[in-house]
């Protein structure tokens, strides 16, 4: 299957109000923090795990090829760890 979506990588960028995650051409989403949103780290915390939705996706279907061929190797496990790495990282 074909991915429908924007093609990553897709980035975090600070707004006065939330979080904005963009392409190097298109703006995506804004997440919001503030009275009645989530706070600033929480907000952070969603943003950077929507902007890496493209390679996480990626790295799921590298597994899952490894895993349906009996023969997962180091690359695509390291691909796997770096993405949930950057999903995760501290903005």
């Amino acid at each position: 299957m074909t991915a429908q979506h924007t093609p990553g990588p897709w980035t975090v960028e600070p707004e006065p109000d939330g979080w904005s995650v963009t392409t190097n051409v298109y703006f995506l989403a804004t997440v919001y923090f503030g009275h009645e949103g989530p706070k600033d780290t929480e907000a952070s915390a969603n943003a950077r795990l929507i902007a890496a939705a493209p390679d996480l996706l990626a790295a799921l279907q590298n597994v899952v090829r490894c895993i349906e061929a009996e023969g997962c190797n180091h690359v695509a496990i390291e691909g796997a760890h770096a993405v949930i790495a950057k999903a995760e990282a501290s903005a």
